[in-house]
């Protein structure tokens, strides 16, 4: 990483921050990545990986300050299914000043995603974590699943972000409640 100098990076907390060991050099690397201006979006299986991420910035094993979180529901499993009851308790080990967003596996992609939308998340949709149409056929292509996050997530009142809008985003430059969703 210190030769590509990325822009933008994904750590899974329960991937590289294990143990004691791990978590002192995956630590010193988001810290040195932070400082270089890359910006890190931080992976949490459960609210329990979201627990141990706010444990481990308050000590300063990662950056301090607002961070931006991708809440994963569901498993790879077979078949794979999220279930939408699990966001409220990431939202409840949420730290002010935090971005979030959710991704989802399996048919019930489409509602985790219009709850993330109606509770001032954002999200992340296709085929990374789902193939599957919400009447559990599997979609023709991505853009498929794309259409129709967006038309659900237009359905709770917001708008889904253009590519500048989403770019601006990403380098967490706009205020934090923008109305608008990725």
């Amino acid at each position: 990483m210190e030769a590509l100098q990325p822009g933008y990076v994904s750590i899974a907390m329960r991937e590289w921050f294990g143990d004691a060991h791990e978590v002192q050099a995956s630590g010193e690397l988001c810290r040195y990545l932070a400082s270089r201006g890359t910006h890190i979006q931080y992976i949490v299986y459960s609210p329990e990986d979201l627990i141990h991420f706010n444990h481990l910035r308050e000590q300063g094993a990662v950056p301090n300050g607002p961070a931006f979180l991708l809440f994963v529901l569901g498993r790879y499993v077979d078949p794979p299914i999220a279930d939408p009851s699990r966001l409220p308790g990431f939202l409840q080990a949420l730290m002010a000043g935090d971005h979030w967003a959710v991704c989802a596996f399996g048919p019930t992609e489409g509602d985790c995603l219009a709850l993330a939308a109606q509770q001032g998340g954002h999200t992340r949709v296709g085929f990374e974590n789902n193939l599957w149409r919400s009447d559990g056929q599997l979609a023709t292509n991505n853009a498929e699943l794309v259409a129709a996050t967006k038309a659900r997530i237009e359905a709770t009142g917001r708008r889904v972000m253009n590519a500048s809008e989403a770019r601006r985003f990403l380098a967490l430059t706009t205020a934090a409640n923008t109305g608008v969703t990725l």
